[in-house]
């Protein structure tokens, strides 16, 4: 029996059905025209026998397509696609535009995985939605679903991960993430090549819940879902959202593969209704004019162990190192706001020294601040630079983790706000069900239990710290760390009234907690570790380290940054700061690689820290000393040029989205140190209303670089025929028409070039 079921002009399912054996879903992506057939044999133990996307096939028969973990009363068990003695079947619906496949197991435990369309004016998926039956409401509950789509990569693929701002790498290199978290910051992962199309695979849900993202860098791409409600007794479960397969075209010189995979991501995550950390609208208007314009940063003076100098966060000593270095920059052109985190400002109750809470102890007890040796308080300091230069200071509080042995633990039966897991996991049992407290320990001291954000308690302490930092202490805003950066953790107890183990409580309380912390310090940004979506509603900046983890380029196939966020996002959030080390100076290319990387990227400049101590594991980062060298001063200079070049395009970096770069002839060489850029990088960003694009280039090298730019209009939704002027750092004007225009740079060795296109209406 054949059928044809036409759903649009512009979709079209085809479902073929041979004696029950085999059944072909086929999907027409109408961005790209390229077929997505899904093919299924139920003589193959996953039913789904292969994807294919046009002429290419992913296919990998020892793949295992899901794998479920069950509880009962007594233990946990797992079921998989491959098992032995199972039943497996087929169906279609009556009006053939979902295919479902079926695992019957010897203890009448029935899965199933259902494919059907989705699709919107821009966009078209096949959706995989997981269910599980069990053969009474009583004795069983789902722990996990893991669902694995097979791919078997070429030699000349390139994977997509949404590890903070996004990563690219060979198809060959492994992936694992935890979302909502800086691991997996976004849903969406993708394969393709310049070669032969790809596939996008993404979970597509706007709630905010816990799962894994997962690649093995051979066989499968994995999202694994924990069930709202998890390992409690139901008769059957269904997931809450899809996994959303599309087709991808080859990936072009102008269309990289995360351009490619975010545009169909922003596109659902933009569809009616928007995902909810978007119902805030564009950033801009939450951000005061300080932090719109602090295109610079420094920190007292973090280190990448957490072990840190004890002076740093001395008011008088930190006062007299931010005094000196910024007066350097200011000396050197800078015009804007600088921020400033600020670690190791607590004393708490105890005066004396050696009674300091220190970093990583006592959460989330601080009070009262240090006060130095000739009276200097934080409050005093916080207020001197900020009148005398124009820091804005942002002290350090910790948002997530809760100290075992701190005053408000001990004294306010702690244990209560703590998440708590099951002892032994087997089918919940409400209050009779045993649960333990998680911990972790940073190597400074104490053991940390994870505060829940869902409990009233931690949002009312967190929010009173902040309004005293602010009130009390002079604060402009407040870092709170972790918030973005770690994952969500699940949560069984039922005294924290929400849904048993995953669900949107875990957003929902952290938003609650950030509504209070607004409402008490009105005005006050907040800014969090590192980015991640669910988030973007709550603070006014990311501190993305992890981003900058990794190098803008590669010469061996290795992980690098790409913009994917900023595309998706743009407009939505605003982010700081990178890791900088004393071992940096010694390369001068190297270090201004660093920079433009940020530049490019929309990114406020530096983080520099100030103090530190020798650590050969970690790298010594106290800058103060090379900055106060005035054989860096070139160093200071292009840090303020940097910033300068980001205060002209800073309505580009709040307001608009970062687009894939336009062509460089020829290609840029490689700047290599502990990690890799180009010699030449470019960042191009588009308005918000499309009208308009700025590219940022900026020569590392230190040799001048004659080059020219492809750039493709037709990406940014340009027509043929638009007519458009261009305008660059020289003065040159030029009036054209098309949707490409080639442009010849010859940059100075360390110089930073502008080029502006406007659409003329």
């Amino acid at each position: 029996m054949k059928a044809l079921f036409s759903l649009s002009t512009i979709l079209v399912f085809v479902i073929t059905i041979i004696m029950t054996k085999a059944t072909s879903i086929s999907l027409l992506a109408p961005s790209s025209g390229i077929n997505l057939n899904l093919n299924f044999d139920t003589g193959t133990s996953n039913i789904l026998d292969s994807i294919s996307v046009d002429d290419r096939t992913f296919k990998k028969s020892d793949a295992t397509i899901f794998s479920v973990e069950i509880v009962n009363r007594n233990s946990i068990f797992t079921l998989t696609s491959k098992d032995d003695n199972v039943i497996r079947s087929l169906s279609s619906s009556d009006t053939n535009d979902q295919v479902t496949a079926s695992w019957q197991f010897n203890n009448n435990i029935t899965v199933t995985l259902q494919f059907s369309s989705s699709s919107s004016s821009s966009s078209s998926f096949i959706d995989v939605t997981p269910s599980v039956i069990f053969p009474d409401s009583t004795n069983h509950g789902v722990a996990t679903f893991t669902v694995s789509i097979p791919v078997n990569p070429q030699a000349s693929d390139t994977a997509f991960f949404p590890d903070s701002y996004g990563e690219e790498a060979s198809a060959t290199n492994t992936y694992s993430g935890t979302y909502p978290s800086a691991s997996a910051a976004m849903q969406h992962m993708a394969i393709s090549s310049t070669t032969a199309p790809g596939l996008y695979v993404a979970s597509h849900d706007k709630s905010g819940d816990w799962k894994e993202l997962s690649y093995d860098g051979s066989s499968a791409f994995g999202v694994k879902m924990v069930p709202i409600g998890a390992t409690k007794p139901v008769s059957g479960w269904t997931a809450e959202y899809p996994i959303s397969l599309a087709a991808l075209p080859k990936i072009g010189e102008s269309a990289p593969l995360w351009f490619l995979a975010s545009e169909l991501y922003r596109a659902f995550i933009f569809a009616e209704p928007a995902a909810p950390w978007l119902q805030q609208g564009p950033i801009q208007k939450r951000l005061p004019t300080h932090l719109q314009n602090s295109h610079l940063w420094l920190n007292t003076g973090w280190q990448c162990h957490d072990v840190f100098e004890d002076a740093q966060g001395d008011p008088a000593t930190a006062q007299k190192r931010v005094e000196d270095v910024v007066k350097i920059w200011r000396g050197l052109g800078l015009k804007d706001p600088v921020g400033l985190h600020y670690y190791e400002w607590q004393q708490g109750p105890d005066p004396d020294p050696s009674e300091r809470y220190l970093f990583d102890t006592h959460y989330p007890d601080y009070f009262p601040g240090r006060v130095s040796d000739d009276g200097t308080t934080v409050e005093s300091f916080a207020a001197s630079v900020l009148a005398d230069l124009g820091v804005y200071t942002y002290p350090y509080i910790n948002g997530r983790i809760f100290d075992l042995t701190c005053d408000s633990y001990i004294a306010d039966n702690g244990e209560e706000v703590c998440v708590k897991v099951p002892e032994k996991m087997k089918l919940f049992d409400g209050e009779n069900t045993k649960l333990s407290v998680p911990t972790e320990n940073y190597g400074s001291g104490p053991d940390f239990c994870i505060a829940n954000p869902a409990t009233e308690y931690w949002q009312n302490k967190l929010g009173s710290t902040v309004e005293s930092l602010v009130k009390d202490y002079g604060a402009s805003g407040v870092y709170i760390d972790q918030v973005a950066s770690a994952s969500m953790n699940l949560c069984y107890d039922p005294a924290h009234n929400h849904t048993i183990a995953n669900g949107h409580w875990w957003r929902n309380g952290y938003l609650e907690m950030f509504n209070k912390i607004h409402e008490l310090a009105p005005g006050a940004p907040m800014v969090t570790e590192s980015n991640s979506e669910i988030y973007m509603d709550m603070v006014e900046g990311y501190l993305p380290l992890t981003a900058f983890m990794k190098g803008l380029a590669s010469s061996s196939g290795d992980k690098v940054l790409v913009p994917a966020f900023s595309f998706v996002y743009g407009g939505f959030y605003n982010a700081f700061g990178a890791e900088f080390y004393q071992a940096d100076f010694a390369d001068v290319p190297y270090l201004r690689a660093k920079i433009a990387a940020m530049l490019v990227t929309g990114t406020q400049i530096g983080w520099f820290s100030l103090g530190g101590i020798e650590d050969d594991a970690c790298g010594e980062m106290g800058l103060y000393d090379l900055f106060m060298d005035e054989g860096n001063l070139d160093v200071s200079q292009y840090i303020v040029d940097s910033a300068n070049v980001r205060s002209e395009l800073v309505d580009f970096f709040l307001n608009g989205r970062q687009y894939p770069n336009p062509v460089s002839d020829p290609a840029p060489e490689i700047v290599k140190g502990n990690k890799e850029y180009h010699d030449v990088m470019t960042g191009t960003w588009v308005s918000e209303d499309g009208g308009d694009v700025a590219a940022v280039v900026c020569n590392v090298s230190g040799s001048d670089k004659k080059f020219t730019l492809a750039f493709d209009f037709a990406l940014y939704g340009w027509k043929e025929g638009d007519k458009y002027k261009m305008e660059t750092s020289k003065k040159v004007y030029v009036v054209e028409r098309g949707t490409s225009h080639v442009v010849e740079f010859d940059v100075a060795g360390s110089g930073i070039e502008v080029v502006r296109f406007s659409l003329i209406i």
